[in-house]
């Protein structure tokens, strides 16, 4: 038995209502399939279909009111015209409810970025350019890493928003939350974003009960060409000054025959990164707020925007100068005076000399399409992104270096019925977090931090204080000074006072200030500084340990596979 497919060819053109031009470019298409074309020049289109008559033709053009037609038989003279006018209402949304329907059938809110804001977008991208759609607010934490934030939640955690790109959720195995763009598609691959505002939890899963947001890209067998784009500019930070950035695209997208369309994007975007320039003092009682006066020379300045630092405590104090005198005793006196000492905070390193401030994003999208007939539609994508940016958190600075992330998803489509499985594969790289990279570097000068550092810092104070009293240079001044101390605090308790309260300022006239930026003058250049070589071996060093090396290691091992 043979089944033959009479193919039919239904010509036409299509004009502007209003000047009776032709209008090139039009996309016609026959509605439920995927197949259609674009009218040439002169606004004449040829389309040839095996389907059976009546057929119903969808017509749309950007700026210009979509328009559906009935096509009785191949003889109909199919002359049409569009009336200008927003298309805004007309557009087709999937977010609302799975099914393809117009904006304003949508029985929710739904906001979509379309291609010609996306082109128009005075944004440094069409990802920034999100911001300027009603609720929503972006989170931008540098050039290259943004998120989308809905309901008012300004977390870079924005753990119930879901993304979807070309219907892959590019949520990070490791890190919990979406990569924003660093993984996703270029301004030039996109064909609209859909967003929709509030829980979507009944449709999406539990997860999305933020909101949810789909980015599509661009059919290979509706697009096609050779895309390129350029863009650069300057960035101005008061910390950073003026920087210039580029950000360079290029799409290519072709039918190979009726059934077979591939497409590539490659893009890539660099610069220098939003540079933390907050030093204020960090009160070790976080409910306190930074203080905007505090100088860096205080004993216990803790910058926020700095990383490594260690504070030496009363209890590491006394400690230090039982082991200095060889009296286990002086140990204890911090039980009963837990105050008795300034606590003592070694300099941390800011974040740019830790991480740098270069930024940058590569991305790609490949794609290849399979149409066997007009019905079905069989696709083969990958997603692969690879980037450096700083990512800060509520508690911590992370630095994302050279993480790749990809997406592999295989499609099926035929009709309403649609089929889709994907993995995403992510390494981490060379990410580190920032406290377990101040420190290692910390610890990483001559004879550790404790040694190296407090004890240096720990004579210099004492000497100073013990020469303000006459006392002979060297260990018998601090012997003297010591008998001070325990006089002070072993004197109240004899005569049943109270210890706790007591301070070793008290013994200098309240402030022992000036003994501290001697100490600080001297034990401060002795700590590794940025720039050097030693410097730059103990940030390699802590890069290539992992975190589980306690005090020395900072990188963030991970390699996930997720499969959906």
């Amino acid at each position: 038995m043979n089944f033959i497919h009479a193919q039919t060819t239904i010509n036409g053109s299509v004009i502007d209502n209003e000047t009776s031009e032709p209008l090139p470019g039009v996309n016609v298409i026959i509605k439920g399939t995927f197949s259609g074309v674009s009218t040439d020049f002169d606004g004449n289109f040829s389309l040839t279909t095996e389907q059976s008559f009546p057929i119903t033709l969808e017509v749309s053009y950007i700026g210009f009111t979509t328009k559906s037609i009935e096509v009785a038989s191949a003889n109909d003279a199919v002359n049409i015209s569009l009336a200008p006018g927003s298309d805004a209402l007309d557009e087709i949304v999937i977010a609302a409810s799975r099914t393809p329907e117009r904006i304003f059938e949508s029985p929710v809110t739904v906001e979509k970025f379309s291609v010609k804001q996306i082109e128009n977008t005075p944004s440094a991208d069409f990802f920034n350019g999100l911001g300027n759609l009603r609720s929503i607010n972006m989170t931008e934490s540098g050039l290259v890493f943004n998120q989308v934030s809905l309901r008012g939640f300004a977390d870079v955690y924005n753990e119930g928003l879901v993304t979807l790109v070309d219907g892959m959720n590019n949520q990070a195995p490791v890190f919990g939350f979406a990569f924003g763009n660093l993984i996703g598609l270029h301004q030039l691959d996109v064909q609209s974003v859909e967003l929709l505002p509030g829980a979507a939890s009944a449709l999406y899963g539990a997860d999305a009960y933020k909101g949810i947001m789909f980015i599509n890209s661009k059919n290979p067998f509706d697009h096609e060409g050779i895309s390129v784009m350029y863009r650069t500019g300057v960035t101005e930070q008061d910390v950073a000054g003026s920087n210039s950035f580029t950000d360079i695209g290029v799409r290519l997208a072709t039918k190979l025959s009726d059934k077979w369309a591939i497409k590539a994007t490659i893009a890539h975007k660099e610069g220098t990164d939003w540079v933390p320039g907050d030093y204020r003092h960090y009160n070790i009682d976080r409910s306190i707020n930074t203080n905007e006066n505090y100088k860096t020379q205080f004993s216990n300045y803790d910058g926020v925007n700095t990383e490594g630092e260690r504070t030496f405590t009363t209890s590491t104090i006394f400690d230090a100068l039982a082991d200095l005198a060889g009296n286990p005793a002086l140990a204890g006196f911090s039980d009963l005076s837990p105050n008795y000492f300034d606590p003592i905070t070694s300099p941390g390193y800011k974040i740019a000399d830790l991480y740098g401030t270069d930024t940058y994003n590569t991305k790609g999208n490949f794609a290849i399409h399979f149409r066997p007939d007009s019905l079905t539609e069989i696709s083969l994508q990958s997603l692969i992104g690879t980037g450096k940016a700083m990512l800060p958190t509520g508690g911590m600075m992370y630095n994302i270096d050279e993480v790749v992330v990809q997406q592999h998803k295989l499609d099926y489509k035929r009709g309403g019925l649609k089929a889709r499985v994907y993995y995403t594969h992510e390494d981490a790289g060379d990410t580190v977090a920032g406290l377990l990279m101040g420190t290692a570097v910390a610890n990483s000068m001559p004879n550790g931090l404790l040694d190296g550092y407090g004890t240096p810092y720990l004579q210099t104070y004492l000497g100073t204080l013990a020469a303000s009293k006459g006392y002979p240079a060297g260990l018998a001044g601090v012997g003297a000074l010591l008998g001070d101390i325990s006089t002070h605090i072993m004197g109240t308790v004899m005569t049943g006072g109270d210890p706790t309260p007591l301070a070793f300022n008290d013994l200098f006239g309240g402030s022992t200030a000036f003994a501290h930026n001697n100490a600080r003058a001297v034990a401060d250049p002795l700590l590794l500084q940025p720039g050097t070589s030693d410097f730059n071996d103990a940030v390699a060093s802590a890069t290539r340990l992992t975190a589980d090396n306690l005090g020395t290691g900072a990188r963030i091992q991970d390699i996930s596979k997720v499969y959906n």
